[in-house]
């Protein structure tokens, strides 16, 4: 498999004030969905607030901070909406490989994003706003060093080298599949 580019792919599958409304979920913001890349060493701690069945959660007035600073990422977002839970079931019904929707964003161009690294599942990566720079490589060789624009998608098979570098405030979704379980999630959408 090789990593491509797809120009003009998908627009409107997720927008800024449906990302606000995640963020304003609690469920969302578990310590294992949401997540910080390059957090702080010491962590973050807060008091245990009422009514919360998981107190695990971040709170909203953490949260607000963190985003200003941090590229963060919201992992288990395959059903945050009918248009992403469509391109799930549309990758795994090509792949026969179970799919899940991790949501990237960053509010500052100068927030740190993940260091060259590679990934144990192939990963779709959907540019949703903005505009981010990605650099894959096959070996020890550069393949792609492109930016991609709102509405570009770029393939990168697991295991393969890449980094992403935002050039702007930007929000991606990266669909990322993988063999290693067959158990499919549900893709059945409810309609009230």
């Amino acid at each position: 498999m090789k990593p491509f580019i797809l120009r003009n792919f998908y627009h409107n599958i997720l927008t800024w004030n449906e990302l606000n409304t995640l963020l304003n979920l609690r469920p969302f913001l578990s310590s294992s969905r949401f997540h910080i890349i390059n957090p702080p060493k010491k962590g973050y701690r807060w008091p245990n607030q009422s009514w919360l069945t998981d107190v695990n959660t971040f709170p909203a007035s953490l949260v607000k901070n963190i985003i200003k600073k941090h590229t963060c990422f919201i992992i288990d977002c395959s059903r945050v909406n009918k248009k992403i839970n469509d391109m799930c079931r549309g990758i795994e019904n090509i792949t026969n490989m179970s799919t899940d929707a991790h949501i990237y964003f960053t509010l500052n161009k100068s927030s740190k994003s993940f260091d060259k690294h590679n990934d144990s599942s192939h990963n779709f990566i959907l540019q949703v706003e903005g505009k981010t720079n990605f650099k894959v490589w096959d070996n020890d060789t550069k393949v792609i060093d492109d930016t991609l624009n709102k509405g570009d998608l770029i393939f990168i098979p697991k295991y393969m080298y890449h980094q992403a570098k935002s050039k702007t405030k930007r929000m991606s979704i990266s669909f990322a599949f993988s063999d290693n379980d067959l158990n499919k999630q549900d893709r059945n959408w409810v309609n009230i």
